[in-house]
């Protein structure tokens, strides 16, 4: 049974009579799609629900209007999008209005409490899909690998801390065993540490 924390949409089509004798049977209408859930936003309970898709809406309330108070309508929260993420403005009851990123309320929902240290990973890279099946809490490191996996660590010479070339990055490789790292921190005009960097694999893995 639906716990009384979530919503969920209306049922399916019902399926098609039986056909009569003599007759075909009319062909089955397609399976209608899961409907989308809602649960309230933790902390915000009352005041906002959240779905498992991602979407955000009000619920009917009491607000005041000027010696007294009317009744304002739920309705859908139209966000926008801040730094590469979903977010929405959240606010009520004499709480300052303030900015949430949808895919914290989804996992919050969702997922439960977010483990201390812990990052709100999404599977397939993209952070403009907040639906809760593509939600993970992971490690920081995880995180990290996501990222490198799906494309969007800027690396080698697109990294804006970059003090080499691809082609300088394998030149100094070539030269780790030969020659010491000052040398060839020298050769390339960088310090050691950009060196040292290189040799322990930290740095510039993806050439040579």
């Amino acid at each position: 049974m639906t716990g009384a924390n979530e919503r969920r949409g209306a049922s399916g089509v019902a399926p098609p009579e039986a056909a009569q004798a003599g007759h075909q049977a009319p062909a089955s209408p397609a399976a209608p799609s899961r409907p989308e859930s809602w649960r309230a936003v933790p902390g915000w309970e009352g005041l906002y629900e959240v779905s498992d898709l991602g979407g955000v809406r009000s619920l009917g309330r009491w607000a005041r209007a000027g010696h007294g108070s009317r009744w304002s309508a739920g309705r859908p929260i139209r966000g926008s999008v801040s730094e590469g993420y979903p977010s929405v403005m959240l606010s009520g009851e004499g709480r300052r209005a303030i900015r949430r990123r949808v895919h914290v309320l989804v996992a919050a929902a969702f997922i439960g409490p977010r483990p201390p240290g812990m990052h709100i990973c999404h599977a397939d890279g993209d952070r403009l899909n907040p639906a809760a099946a593509n939600l993970r809490y992971d490690s920081p490191k995880a995180n990290a690998d996501d990222t490198a996996r799906h494309g969007r660590r800027p690396i080698g010479e697109q990294h804006h801390g970059a003090r080499l070339t691809a082609t300088q990055a394998a030149e100094a490789k070539a030269a780790l065993g030969t020659m010491t790292l000052g040398r060839i921190a020298a050769k390339l005009g960088v310090s050691i540490s950009t060196i040292n960097a290189i040799r322990q694999g930290r740095t510039w893995r993806h050439v040579g």
